[in-house]
């Protein structure tokens, strides 16, 4: 970053007043933890350019980074009204939950799908957000409507089968979950991805058996060990079987 720093300093000397040289400075000045210069050339980039939702999401990273979550709001709000897009209604969503704006969290989503059209990432985080604040029938729902849309997702039947479980409803919740295992091993069948292995070892330990997950977890194991996912689920399935949830 610090030649980076010295590369867009002679760039700034022999375009001066050009845009992308000041935010590309910004933008660096941020990554080498110099906040307060970063948020300088932002405010100028908004004061003297027209507004730009790439500058204001910027600005609103380093509120996020300094904890002013009022101010993060606001840029955020600024950044989607020009250009909405999954990230920026992401970043906003980590704002509201920092604030503990349920409500906010949840409305602020349900706006951005309403520009976006069906943006998976956005509908299950307005799924957590619904489920976090108590709207059950709210979250089941939206998975409904993922649901409709891709019936061969073994991962979103486990997770309407978690918020089942949420009210209560443990005898639906527990044929979701076979339902989802079902659907995971087809898709395994089909097409042997490290994904659809993943799910399927996930779907074998919502049914309490530890040893099949070990099983299917094992392919993943090998080809793609460094996945994030893989080693979330080789945690789970570890813990399970050290708890004996074996059938």
């Amino acid at each position: 970053p610090r030649d980076a720093l010295a590369d867009v300093r002679v760039a700034a000397r022999l375009r001066p007043g050009d845009t992308s040289v000041r935010f590309e400075h910004a933008l660096i000045l941020s990554e080498l933890g110099r906040p307060a210069k970063a948020r300088a050339l932002l405010d100028e980039l908004l004061a003297d350019d027209e507004p730009s939702a790439a500058v204001f999401t910027a600005r609103a990273a380093l509120h996020q980074n300094a904890r002013e979550w009022q101010a993060a709001r606001a840029d955020l709000d600024a950044a989607i009204a020009l250009e909405p897009n999954p990230t920026r209604l992401l970043a906003r969503y980590a704002v509201d939950t920092s604030r503990d704006e349920a409500d906010a969290a949840a409305e602020g989503l349900r706006e951005g799908l309403q520009a976006l059209g069906p943006a998976v990432v956005v509908r299950l985080a307005l799924i957590e957000a619904e489920r976090a604040r108590g709207e059950h029938a709210a979250a089941l729902a939206e998975v409904d409507t993922l649901l409709d849309a891709f019936p061969r997702r073994a991962d979103w039947r486990l997770l309407r089968a978690d918020i089942l479980s949420d009210v209560g409803q443990h005898s639906r919740a527990a044929l979701e979950r076979v339902h989802g295992l079902w659907v995971a091993q087809v898709a395994v069948h089909r097409r042997p991805t490290p994904l659809h292995q993943l799910i399927l070892a996930r779907s074998w330990l919502a049914v309490g058996n530890a040893e099949a997950a070990a099983e299917a977890l094992a392919p993943a194991l090998r080809n793609s060990p460094d996945l994030p996912e893989t080693q979330r689920v080789a945690f789970a399935v570890r813990t399970a079987t050290d708890r004996g949830v074996v059938r």
